[in-house]
């Protein structure tokens, strides 16, 4: 399996994390289109999916999302904390993507699934006080 390269954006922050990328052909194509989901998920099927993913499959965060943590002082972990232990409070179609707002009592998390095996981290902040 190949690897996709991070780059870096003109104020040096990455525009994107290191992600799993399979070669492409006729078999591996229809394995693709099986694994998409069927959106969009209810709140409770969404929180299912994203703890499934959590156990076995691949999470990454865009360029945004890294920065937008940077400047409310948090890191891959706090994010990872909230998707297992927050609620999604909702979702929303932006762009043509399904996005999905997990919470905590603190911090926010919005989410995109890749697959039924990945998800991608669009952004996350801190409330203030």
């Amino acid at each position: 399996m190949n690897r996709s390269t991070s780059s870096l954006g003109a104020m040096g922050w990455p525009t994107h994390c290191e992600v799993p990328v399979a070669p492409v052909d006729k078999i591996s194509s229809v394995l693709l289109s099986s694994s998409r989901v069927a959106e969009p998920l209810d709140n409770a099927k969404a929180k299912k999916l994203i703890t499934s993913i959590l156990k076995g499959g691949t999470v990454s965060f865009t360029g945004h999302a890294l920065r937008e943590m940077a400047k409310d002082d948090m890191n891959e972990q706090d994010c990872l904390g909230v998707l297992r232990g927050g609620w999604v409070e909702f979702s929303e179609l932006v762009e043509g993507t399904w996005r999905y707002r997990i919470c905590t009592r603190e911090l926010y998390v919005v989410t995109a699934f890749r697959s039924e095996t990945e998800l991608a981290i669009v952004t996350a902040w801190r409330l203030k006080r």
